[in-house]
């Protein structure tokens, strides 16, 4: 996994730049743009491939007290997503 760390972050980083970059050109207009912070997400298959060692050092690299699960990205999509939610942009 050496050396995937910079890519990641710069994808990341183009990936925020471009929905602030939409939410400013084309937010009168009603066009929102978020996007989602994902970090490790342990789905089925990551627990599969990830024996317990690993996930033991890769928690111990991230901010939070544990890794993600699939219903945490979930739930951050869907309070973006509710038309309650429409001043809710990059900008």
């Amino acid at each position: 996994m050496k050396g995937l760390k910079g890519k990641r972050r710069a994808s990341k980083a183009a990936i925020n730049s471009l929905a602030r970059h939409v939410a400013s050109a084309w937010g009168k207009q009603g066009i929102r743009a978020n996007t989602l912070g994902v970090g490790v997400t342990m789905t089925d298959i990551a627990q599969e491939q990830i024996g317990a060692e690993w996930q033991a050092r890769i928690l111990a690299t991230v901010r939070g007290p544990r890794l993600g699960k699939p219903a945490d990205v979930a739930a951050g999509a869907a309070f973006l997503c509710p038309t309650t939610r429409s001043g809710s942009t990059a900008a």
